[in-house]
C-alpha cells in the first residue's frame, strides 16, 4: 500500500543518514590515524639522522688513528736512530776533550744483566764472556761492577777475576784484562723504561768496527759473547740482544764465595749458638 511504501522510504533515508559510506569512512580513519600518531616520531627520525653522522665521525677517526700507529713505528724508529747518533757524537767530544787514555772511572755499583728471552745471566769464568748454563740462577759469576769514564762510554769489570771485559786483538770478546783501557769500553743505555718496567739495554763493544762499536752477540751453541753488527745500522739495535739491568745492590747480598748463587737481602740465615745448661 502507499502508507506501507513511504514507510520504507522513510526507514531507508534515515539508515542512510547513520551509517557512512565506504569512501567516508576511509577517509575518517586515515583522519584518525594521523591523529592519532605519536608525537616523538619526527624526533626518533631526526635522531637516526644524526647517530648516522656520528657513525661517520666515528670511522673517519679510526682511519686517522690507524694512519697514526701505522706512522708510530717509523717515528720510534727515527727517535732511536737520533738517539744513537747523539750517543755516538758525545762518545767522540770526550775522546776529543779527554783522549782515550786510562783517565779514571767511576763506579755506578753492581749489576747483573739478564737476557729476558733466554733467562739467563752474563756471567764470566775464567777469561771467558758468555750466557750463563743454568736458567734463571743467579750466581757470583754473574755480577759484575759497573764503571762509567765518560758519557755513554762504561765498562764491566768481574768481582771474582778483578779483570775487564774488552776485545781481544783476535776479534773476540774476553774478561781478561787487568786496567780498563779503550778496548775495553762498552755502551749500555741505562734511560729508564717508558713502561715503568726494567731497564732493557743491548751492548755495544766500542773498540769494534774499528772505533764505530758493534752490538754484541752470543754464540748459540756454547753462549759466548762475540761482536755482530755495527752500532752505527739503526736497524741493527732492534735485532740485538738485549738485557734487563738488574740492580744487585739493592736486592741481593753480597756473596762470600766466588761461585755460590746469590740470596736477596734479607734471606741469609745467621747461625745462633744455642748453650744448653
Amino acid at each position: 500500500s502507499r502508507r506501507r511504501r513511504g514507510r520504507d522510504v522513510e526507514i531507508w533515508s534515515s539508515l542512510s543518514e547513520v551509517r557512512p559510506s565506504p569512501r567516508r569512512g576511509r577517509r575518517q580513519r586515515a583522519d584518525a590515524a594521523k591523529t592519532n600518531e605519536p608525537p616523538n616520531r619526527s624526533y626518533v627520525e631526526d635522531l637516526s639522522k644524526t647517530l648516522d653522522d656520528v657513525m661517520a665521525c666515528g670511522r673517519a677517526i679510526s682511519d686517522r688513528v690507524d694512519e697514526q700507529n701505522e706512522r708510530a713505528p717509523r717515528l720510534h724508529d727515527k727517535v732511536e736512530s737520533l738517539w744513537e747518533a747523539t750517543r755516538r757524537t758525545t762518545r767522540a767530544a770526550g775522546r776529543a776533550a779527554f783522549g782515550s787514555g786510562d783517565d779514571e772511572a767511576k763506579m755506578l755499583g753492581h749489576v747483573a744483566l739478564r737476557c729476558p728471552t733466554t733467562k739467563r745471566y752474563l756471567r764470566c769464568r775464567g777469561g771467558d764472556v758468555g750466557l750463563s748454563e743454568e736458567v734463571d740462577v743467579l750466581r757470583a759469576t754473574c755480577r759484575w761492577e759497573l764503571h762509567e769514564k765518560r758519557p755513554h762510554v762504561m765498562g764491566l769489570r768481574s768481582p771474582t777475576s778483578r779483570r775487564w771485559v774488552g776485545l781481544t786483538f783476535s776479534g773476540g770478546v774476553a774478561c781478561s784484562s787487568s786496567s780498563f783501557g779503550s778496548w775495553q769500553e762498552l755502551d749500555l743505555d741505562l734511560r729508564p723504561s717508558r713502561t715503568g718496567g726494567p731497564v732493557r739495554t743491548p751492548v755495544v763493544v766500542l773498540a769494534a768496527n774499528w772505533g764505530g762499536g758493534c752490538y754484541a752477540r752470543f754464540n748459540p751453541r756454547d753462549g759466548a759473547m762475540e761482536v755482530d753488527e755495527p752500532a752505527s745500522d739503526a736497524m741493527a739495535r732492534s735485532r740485538a740482544r738485549h738485557f734487563e739491568v738488574v740492580d744487585l745492590d739493592r736486592t741481593y747480598e753480597a756473596p762470600k764465595l766466588a761461585d755460590e748463587v746469590l740470596l736477596p737481602k734479607g734471606a741469609r740465615t745467621e747461625k745462633v749458638d744455642v748453650t744448653v745448661l
